[in-house]
C-alpha cells in the first residue's frame, strides 16, 4: 500500500494499493511538489522533518502532537494505517491523466467511472483524507473538453518544473550527494540506474524518470 501526500500543505490525498495509480492521481489533481510512500515505511518517513511530520500528524484533526521524535513517527505510521483505500480505477486514472496536457494550469479532480477528469475551481485542491474516512470522488457532470495525446513527459509538469520532474531530480540529488558527487560518468549512471529503481518502486514509471534523469545529468555535471 502506498499514500500520496500534497507536501505543500502537508496532507494524505489519497491511499492504494498501485503506486503508478497514486502518479496519476498526482498528474491529475495535484499542482504542487508530493510524495508517494509506502504506507508503513518508517525509514521514508524519517526523511520529513520534525515540522514536516508535526502538520502531517496534525492534518487528521488530532489536537495533541507528540513531542519525541520517535513517538510522532510511530503516531504519523498509526494515523497512516487508518487511511481507507480510495476508490480508483487505475485504467480511468490512466486515461484521465493523459487528458491533462502538460501546459495545462487549470484544477482538475478524478472522477469514477469516466475517462476524462472533472474541470474544478481555481482555488479548488484534493482535500486531505481524514482517518477512516473514505474519499467520494463522484462528479455528476463530466467536462466536455478533447483528449490530449499521451507522452512520456510527466503530465503533471504543467508550468515550468512539475510535480514529478522536481522528485525525480530530489532523488537524484540525494543519491548523488550521498555518493560524494562524483563526476565519473560510470558512477553517475549507477546513480541514475538506482534513481530509477527507487522511483519505480514510488509509481513512476522508468521511461519517465530516465528523460528526467537526463536533464538532471546535463545541468548537474554540464556534459
Amino acid at each position: 500500500m502506498f499514500l500520496l501526500i500534497d507536501m505543500d500543505r502537508l496532507v494524505v490525498v489519497h491511499r492504494h494499493h498501485l503506486g503508478s495509480v497514486l502518479g496519476d492521481l498526482a498528474d491529475i489533481e495535484l499542482m504542487s511538489t508530493f510524495r508517494i510512500l509506502p504506507i508503513d515505511s518508517r525509514k521514508e518517513l524519517s526523511r520529513f522533518t520534525d515540522l514536516e511530520l508535526r502538520k502531517l500528524y496534525c492534518s487528521f484533526g488530532t489536537e495533541e502532537c507528540p513531542v519525541l521524535r520517535d513517538t510522532l513517527l510511530s503516531s504519523v505510521l498509526e494515523a497512516f494505517s487508518q487511511v481507507l483505500v480510495s476508490d480508483v480505477d487505475p485504467q480511468e486514472a490512466s486515461a484521465q491523466a493523459s487528458c491533462i496536457a502538460s501546459t495545462d494550469r487549470g484544477r482538475y479532480r478524478y472522477v469514477r467511472g469516466s475517462r476524462r477528469p472533472a474541470r474544478m475551481g481555481d482555488l479548488w485542491e484534493p482535500p486531505a483524507v481524514a482517518v477512516g474516512t473514505l474519499p467520494v470522488h463522484s462528479v455528476p457532470v463530466e467536462p466536455d473538453r478533447p483528449a490530449v495525446a499521451s507522452s512520456t513527459a510527466p503530465s503533471a509538469a504543467r508550468g515550468a518544473a512539475g510535480p514529478k520532474t522536481s522528485l525525480i531530480w530530489e532523488v537524484a540529488d540525494r543519491l548523488w550527494g550521498g555518493a560524494g558527487k562524483p563526476s565519473n560518468i560510470g558512477e553517475v549512471l549507477k546513480i541514475r540506474k538506482q534513481a530509477m529503481d527507487e522511483l519505480e518502486r514510488s509509481g513512476i514509471k522508468r521511461t519517465t524518470a530516465s528523460s528526467s534523469l537526463g536533464a538532471w545529468q546535463k545541468d548537474r555535471l554540464k556534459l
